[in-house]
């Protein structure tokens, strides 16, 4: 093999020589990271030995990973590897016992690795040779607690992890020889109790973390405070100038933060408290903490934030209060977060948002207000926030509609908003003062709202050709793309936009005529060409009673004929009465008119067919009791304002003609010819 670095063994027979012998029989020279893992043990009773050590001078970096070493004593690292390792990984070794003398001779040893061994106590005195030591890891052991002094040699130690472990407190003074102490992770204990000015004699520490303690239970789960074990953070727990890092998720805490947890935390950047049930938070909580970056303290139980709790942390990006139980915010809570980016304020209780509480969050670019209460913002709430560029209001219970008075995002120019989220509010009016104000808007969420009728015009309002406007789930029945003069100037001039129109229940009648080419991509016009329907393959004609006949109801709109697409008359289409008892319908898309007067008993025509100059007509006189044709129709043949000249189709079956008499026409046939459309 020559010269390498590194060389591992896995699931390799355990040797019956030395590893030193092997790695001479490889080849393999200047190695410095040995790894022998997941040993098979072929000689029964076999186990790893300290003749299997011997004679390994170099070896910076030994791993025996689950190797079941049944133990340790001062034997078993002989004074070859003593000169030159600095690391050691011992994990998985279930069970193994350590005699106080283990690592004697690891003089030079930095780092330690004592994961997942089921270690159940520490001998005091065990680690009293490792004054080199830096980084100690415990983790996922069975201990149920350390001697006082089992730390009081490790001076240098700067990574000390001790979570998943069955620890219920620790004697005082147990943390303070660490004084070059960097790093501390515990959790996934019991603690009951945590000593005061447990940490002040670790005056270089800058990250703690303590991720759960006791049962792992969400405060919203049912039964979970009732099961918690909540610890009292005193105040001097953190007083040291150097700590960068708090956090905290899932340990229960007494219910208040008290004013001088943090004090003197100078350094401090990131504190992150989640699903601890705290309830309040003192005034003069965060005051010496000039630095701080990011508070999180998700998933509590805070009702209200009071000024003078975060006043002045200018230099605060990301605060994040979601998940709690805020129903009120003072309007002077958030003076002086001039610095803040990020505002997580949903899943709470809030009702309204005031002109005043976030005015001096100029900085703001992202804001989170969804799956709150909110009914009211007033017009000037977002006036001074022109950086602001992701607004999420969804789930609230905000009213919008023509009059109402609640353009709360009218009173003011959007320059850098992107994304705005209203989804499953209560609007049914876009505002033209809102749609002028959006400079650089990218995606729309109106979805799940309470729009019944939208005029395409209406959203042409992109000032960037970029806008997703999502109006799927409201309760629009009609979306005409017709091309009247009106939308063809708008349609002219304005950017392209993409719609999302899915869930709506559309009455399929003839003004769909449009839409259903423009899905099925049929339809050529400006208009189709500014308006991208992304789900235009998912709209469908409403089901129930919305117009639609039975027939079409809940069918695909784009398997829908355009035969089918017609609207009843008199209507706004056709203002004409239909005459008689018939029954009448019109097919823009084909520019005909269908009289159905079939099956009414009559013995004539009708005196006037309706329909538009261009239109053909359809004319069902089928199962009447018509004797003499001539005769029926002998009052109003003639005259041209009855528009028996559009007629295209006549069904004339099953009823009892038997003559025909009509002056100056000798057969039917000269007769029908008056029907210049007939076919």
């Amino acid at each position: 093999m020559g010269p390498v670095l590194e060389v591992a063994l896995v699931n390799c027979p355990l040797p019956e020589a030395s590893f030193a012998d092997v790695l001479n029989a490889l080849g393999a020279t200047g190695v410095k990271f040995l790894t022998f893992r997941d040993g098979v043990t072929v000689v029964e009773g076999a186990a790893l030995a300290p003749a299997h050590l011997s004679n390994l001078t170099d070896i910076v970096h030994l791993g025996l990973m689950r190797n079941a070493i049944p133990q340790l004593d001062q034997t078993f690292f002989g004074p070859d590897l003593g000169v030159s390792l600095v690391s050691l990984d011992l994990t998985g070794n279930k069970g193994i016992k350590l005699h106080v003398n283990a690592f004697s001779g690891l003089t030079g040893l930095k780092e330690l690795k004592l994961i997942d061994c089921d270690l159940t106590s520490l001998s005091d005195g065990l680690l009293d040779p490792l004054g080199n030591l830096e980084i100690l890891n415990l983790y996922s052991n069975a201990l149920l607690e350390l001697p006082a002094g089992i730390f009081r040699n490790l001076t240098r130690l700067k990574t000390l992890t001790l979570r998943n472990n069955r620890f219920e407190g620790f004697p005082p003074g147990l943390l303070t020889p660490l004084i070059m102490l960097e790093e501390l992770e515990l959790g996934y204990s019991k603690f009951r109790s945590l000593p005061p000015r447990m940490l002040s004699g670790n005056t270089n520490l800058k990250r703690f973390e303590f991720l759960v303690n006791g049962l792992f239970c969400p405060p919203q789960r049912p039964g979970c405070e009732a099961a918690a074990i909540k610890l009292n953070l005193t105040g001097s727990l953190f007083g040291n100038p150097n700590v960068e890092v708090v956090k905290l998720l899932h340990v229960p805490l007494t219910g208040e933060l008290q004013a001088s947890l943090f004090r003197g935390c100078f350094n401090l950047r990131n504190v992150t408290i989640q699903s601890a049930y705290i309830e309040r938070l003192s005034i003069g909580l965060f005051a010496e903490t000039p630095l701080l970056e990011l508070l999180d303290l998700a998933g509590n139980r805070l009702t209200s934030i009071t000024a003078g709790t975060l006043n002045g942390r200018n230099k605060l990006k990301t605060l994040r209060l979601l998940a709690n139980r805020i129903a009120t915010i003072e309007p002077t809570a958030f003076n002086g977060l001039v610095g803040l980016e990020v505002l997580h304020l949903h899943q709470n209780q809030l009702t309204d948002i005031s002109g005043d509480l976030l005015c001096d969050l100029t900085g703001l670019e992202t804001l989170y207000l969804q799956q709150n209460q909110i009914r009211k913002i007033q017009r000037t709430a977002l006036a001074t926030n022109g950086k602001l560029r992701h607004l999420d209001l969804a789930f609230n219970n905000i009213s919008v509609s023509k009059g109402s008075n609640n353009g709360f995002l009218s009173g003011q120019v959007f320059g850098s908003l992107e994304t705005l989220n209203l989804t499953h509010n209560n609007i049914s009016y876009l505002e033209e003062s809102l749609i002028i104000n959006f400079l650089n808007l990218r995606t729309l969420n109106l979805s799940h709202n309470a729009f019944v009728a939208v005029d395409p015009l209406d959203l042409a309002f992109s000032k960037n050709g970029k806008l997703t406007l999502d109006l799927s789930y409201n309760n629009i029945s009609s979306f005409s793309l017709e091309a009247t003069p009106e939308a063809l100037f708008v349609f002219n001039t304005s950017y392209p936009y993409s719609l999302m129109l899915a869930g709506n229940p559309l009455r399929c009648d003839c003004y769909m005529s449009e839409l259903r080419q423009k899905v099925t991509n049929e339809l050529v016009s400006v208009i189709s060409d500014k308006i991208h329907l992304a789900d235009g393959n998912q709209l469908r004609c409403a089901t129930g009673d919305a117009g639609n006949i039975q027939q079409l109801a809940g069918r695909l709109l784009s398997a829908v004929r355009y035969k089918e697409l017609v609207c009843s008359f008199p209507s706004p289409v056709m203002k004409d009465p239909c005459p008689d008892t018939c029954s009448c319908t019109f097919n823009r898309y084909y520019d005909e008119v269908t009289l159905n007067c079939s099956g009414r008993g009559m013995t004539a025509f009708p005196s006037v067919l309706p329909a538009r100059p261009s239109s053909s007509i359809w004319l069902h006189m089928e199962n009447n009791s018509i004797a003499d044709l001539g005769a029926a129709v002998r009052h109003f043949i003639n005259r041209t304002e009855t528009n028996y000249g559009n007629v295209r189709y006549l069904f004339l079956s099953h009823n009892k003609i038997s003559k025909f008499r009509q002056v100056g026409y000798d057969t039917v046939g000269q007769y029908l010819g008056r029907y210049r459309r007939l076919k």
